[in-house]
């Protein structure tokens, strides 16, 4: 069984190890390629964004972005927020102290920790890619906090240069969009994301979405459409 992974390199690290050691074939072919936007682009809102009291980072990407902009880093009086564990380690990597991390990693587990905390308030930040979903912003602003969002990168499609795939993992929805037909046609999806697996579905193609991004449950996922 041919399992494609299609995350970009340097995620889930040991998820392919995972599978090898399960009997499946893997190959792992990024669809999707981020890209710094023109700094100048950027820095009549950076200020605007630095000075607001919270900033989400939704994202590894985001971060990796921040930082080959070489943006100043958020400083000690703004709070942070992480969607998902991963994102948030990289932040405390870089010697930043998160205040929030979304339970469930997705946008409305953000939103519900969020309107939780006890010093929830606007305007929120909110770095991102030109593809980002409107739904936190459109959510975040339904309950009265006003946001401030960036677009800090660009998510360029790659060709698919893999063959035929039995299962293939999908991360977002743009990496959905860069699946040919002629190859989703005879494979089912594991959707790392509501977001992704809506857009499986909205293609008509079969799949699950992982319980969470972590390796054990896209293995486990892997493992519900294909056991080895």
């Amino acid at each position: 069984m041919r399992v494609i992974l299609t995350y970009a390199l340097g995620r889930l690290l040991g998820l392919a190890e995972a599978l090898y050691d399960e009997g499946y074939e893997v190959e792992h072919t990024p669809l999707i390629e981020t890209r710094p936007v023109a700094a100048e682009d950027i820095k009549a809102k950076l200020d605007a964004l630095l000075a607001c009291p919270w900033m989400v980072f939704t994202s590894q990407a985001t971060i990796e972005a921040w930082q080959s902009l070489d943006l100043p880093l958020p400083m000690s009086g703004q709070k942070l927020a992480a969607v998902g564990a991963k994102t948030a380690s990289r932040l405390k990597d870089l010697g930043l102290k998160v205040s929030l991390i979304a339970e469930p990693q997705n946008a409305l587990g953000l939103l519900n920790c969020f309107t939780a905390h006890p010093e929830a308030c606007g305007p929120i930040a909110l770095p991102q890619g030109n593809q980002a979903l409107p739904t936190l912003q459109e959510k975040l602003g339904a309950m009265g906090y006003e946001t401030l969002p960036l677009t800090i990168y660009e998510t360029v499609s790659l060709e698919w240069r893999a063959g035929i795939a039995d299962v293939i993992v999908v991360a977002s929805p743009s990496a959905v969009e860069a699946v040919p037909d002629r190859i989703a046609a005879n494979a089912q999806f594991v959707s790392l994301g509501e977001s992704t697996q809506a857009a499986v579905r909205f293609k008509g193609w079969r799949g699950i979405s992982a319980d969470s991004p972590a390796i054990d449950d896209v293995l486990d996922a892997v493992e519900r459409l294909l056991p080895a």
